[in-house]
């Protein structure tokens, strides 16, 4: 996976960056499931790229104990959780 899923919508296609996607709000979360629901012929396998990249950000915060520094401070900052 490149960390990189494609919506496609009767209004058209977007690309979304899963790494620069998170961390964000329960509220974003929210909107990009609703997004991708509206990709009903892909919606199964779009929700599956952006569990496997959860898991995966899981599995590095765990196996090296620590998230990202930048992304830490941009938590901290802005008050922004990733919804898992």
């Amino acid at each position: 996976m490149d960390g990189v899923i494609t919506i496609k919508t009767e209004r058209g296609r977007m690309d979304i960056r899963l790494e620069q996607f998170f961390p964000t709000t329960q509220k974003r979360c929210k909107q990009l499931k609703k997004i991708i629901s509206e990709d009903w012929e892909n919606e199964n396998s779009l929700m599956a790229a952006v569990q496997m990249y959860l898991d995966d950000q899981i599995r590095i915060c765990l196996t090296f104990g620590t998230a990202d520094i930048s992304k830490s401070d941009k938590l901290k900052k802005n008050k922004m959780w990733v919804i898992v």
